[in-house]
C-alpha cells in the first residue's frame, strides 16, 4: 500500500480524477465501512466481480494500493457531522468495541437464556470481553458528504460497524436513494449495545429507499445475536444481476 499523511489530499485528488480510468459498467464499485480485515463472503471469492472498494476506517493514515482498486480512507462515519465518543473493550483480537456503551443491564437481566444462545465460550467469556479498555473521541463525516466529492457512483455497500448502521445509514440518504444497489449489513437481534437499532427497525428503513431483504446468514456472535443480512433495489440492471449471483440468488 501507499499511504499519505491523513490530512493530505492526494486522496481525494486521486479519486477526483480516476472516472474515467477505473469505471467498469460490467463492475461492481464497493464501499466498505468498518474495514477490518478481508471482505466477508462471499465477496472474498468474488473479487473480479469488483472495480473499486472505497474503505472507511479511522487509522491514522490514508492510503491507495499499488493498482489503484483499494482506497483507504481515515474517517469514521456517522449520521451527522461530529465528534463522538468512541470505546474500546476489550474484545477478542479487536473486535467489539462501538461508538455505543456496552449493555450491561440488559445481559444481567437475561443472562439465564442468553447463555444458551449460541458459541458457549462466547457466551461464558461476554463480561471479559466487554470490558472498557478506554475511550476517545472521533471526528465523524457522513457517508454522502464524503462521496459529494468524488466523481465516481458507487453501487455496494457493506457495512460492520458494531451497532452504528442505522446511523451510518441515516448519513447515506442521497446515496441510498440515487446510485446503491446493494446492502451487506450486520445487524442484531439483541441489544447488546445500548441505544442501538435493531434489524427489523434496519429492514423497515431501507424499505422506504426501495431495498429489499434477500438473503439473511446464519446467526454469529456473542448470544448469537447478530446475523448478515443482504439487501437489494428491486430493479432491472446488470449490476443488481451481477450482486445476486455472487450471493447465489435466483
Amino acid at each position: 500500500m501507499i499511504s499519505y499523511n491523513s490530512t493530505s489530499n492526494q486522496i481525494i485528488k486521486f479519486l477526483q480524477n480516476s472516472h474515467s480510468n477505473l469505471f467498469n459498467k460490467e463492475q461492481i464499485n464497493f464501499i466498505d465501512i468498518g474495514s477490518v480485515g478481508d471482505l466477508p463472503s462471499p465477496w472474498n471469492n468474488n473479487l473480479s466481480a469488483i472495480n473499486k472498494i472505497l474503505k472507511f476506517e479511522p487509522r491514522g493514515k490514508n492510503t491507495i494500493s499499488k493498482n489503484k482498486k483499494e482506497i483507504h480512507i481515515d474517517k469514521a462515519l456517522w449520521s451527522k457531522v461530529c465528534t463522538k465518543t468512541f470505546y474500546e473493550y476489550q474484545g477478542r483480537s479487536g473486535s467489539g468495541s462501538s461508538f455505543f456503551k456496552q449493555n450491561y443491564k440488559y445481559v444481567k437481566e437475561n443472562e439465564e437464556w442468553l447463555q444458551k444462545r449460541g458459541d458457549k465460550e462466547l457466551a461464558k467469556s461476554w463480561y471479559k470481553r466487554s470490558k472498557l479498555l478506554k475511550s476517545y473521541t472521533h471526528k465523524c463525516t457522513t457517508l454522502d458528504q464524503a462521496l459529494s466529492r468524488l466523481k465516481d457512483k458507487y453501487h455496494f455497500l457493506k457495512i460492520d460497524a458494531q451497532g452504528a448502521e442505522f446511523q451510518i445509514l441515516q448519513g447515506s440518504e442521497i446515496f441510498l436513494r440515487e446510485s446503491c444497489l446493494g446492502l451487506h449489513l450486520e445487524l442484531y437481534t439483541i441489544p447488546l449495545y445500548k441505544n442501538m437499532k435493531l434489524m427489523g427497525e434496519v429492514i423497515q428503513y431501507l424499505n422506504h429507499f426501495g431495498f429489499k431483504l434477500i438473503k439473511v446468514f446464519p446467526a454469529q456472535g456473542s448470544f448469537a445475536s447478530q446475523n448478515d443480512s443482504v439487501f437489494i433495489k428491486d430493479i432491472n440492471s446488470k449490476i443488481v444481476d451481477k450482486i445476486k449471483k455472487v450471493y447465489k440468488i435466483q
